[in-house]
């Protein structure tokens, strides 16, 4: 079961999360400055919440690849020692990068929390896309049928089409939720 559920994580991620690439680590406001000045460790993503981009079912350092490229074109990466608040994108590098270093940050971003607030409508998700599969894992070849001669009759059973309709529903819900919250709905909700 815990194999399904690493599983259907996985496959959960890919349905709703959105992969940034190369983000250029910059100014975005007075909160988050972003300043590259030999001294600062904690850097903000411009997408927010964070989400989970190696789908081993929660936020954390192994989420992120940060790293900058010299004037040479030379990938040096850093390591980022915390995740200290998903909801606003901030993170903690080990080591302060040099002065006019240009930074960049390949991550993912969820439309609702992941971290150790779970939402739990991504909760939700999960169950049902994991009780499809083990269903379709323990009865996938059942067909049940009758033959009249030439005429055939055959049905799988549905209760992994009645998961999976239920995984969907909730999936829409997730996506309406975060276009409310993106919206400006709800900025004073943090669930």
């Amino acid at each position: 079961m815990t194999t399904l559920i690493t599983y259907a994580t996985g496959l959960l991620n890919r349905e709703i999360n959105v992969v940034v690439e190369d983000e250029k680590i910059e100014y975005i406001d007075t909160e988050k400055k972003n300043y590259i000045n030999g001294s600062n460790t904690v850097y903000y993503t411009k997408h927010t919440p964070l989400g989970d981009y190696d789908n081993d079912g929660d936020v954390d350092t192994s989420d992120f690849y940060v790293y900058n490229i010299d004037s040479a074109g030379t990938r040096t990466a850093f390591t980022v020692s915390a995740v200290n608040d998903p909801w606003i994108g901030k993170i903690t590098l080990a080591t302060a990068p040099a002065s006019a270093t240009r930074l960049y940050i390949t991550y993912a971003w969820a439309p609702l929390r992941e971290d150790s607030s779970l939402h739990p409508l991504i909760k939700l998700a999960c169950m049902q896309l994991t009780a499809a599969l083990a269903y379709k894992k323990l009865h996938g070849g059942i067909i049940s049928g009758i033959r009249i001669g030439k005429i055939a009759l055959t049905s799988e059973p549905q209760t992994y089409h009645t998961y999976m309709s239920e995984y969907y529903r909730t999936i829409s819900q997730i996506i309406a939720k975060a276009a409310w919250l993106q919206e400006g709905q709800g900025f004073s909700e943090r669930d």
